[in-house]
């Protein structure tokens, strides 16, 4: 999808020791979007379900939180309309299934 079509390296995002890197990746459990600090090990826990996990796709990197919110935001609203529209095609494949 769009999403792997812009993945970056994750060394692409890391410029300095000095200055903290953040990056956004995505939870492999509940599916969402978040920003965390780039660190040595590439692991991270989930902000909403802890799952701990390793970094496997960096959807996006700056110098400063703040400065990626809006992209997050975007992730997860986007993530939130394919899921309405999952549910929508579930729900009238069901209604087809059941009439005669």
């Amino acid at each position: 999808s769009n999403a792997a079509s812009s993945l970056l390296p994750l060394a692409a995002c890391v410029r300095s020791a000095a200055m903290p890197e953040y990056i956004v990746v995505r939870c492999f459990s509940c599916r969402m979007h978040q920003c965390i600090q780039v660190n040595q090990k590439r692991k991270f826990s989930c902000k909403i379900c802890c799952s701990a996990q390793s970094v496997k796709a960096v959807l996006g990197c700056a110098s400063s939180g703040r400065e990626l919110r809006a992209t997050v935001q975007a992730l997860n609203m986007s993530l939130q309309d394919e899921d309405r529209a999952l549910e929508e095609s579930k729900r009238q494949q069901a209604a087809r299934a059941e009439a005669p």
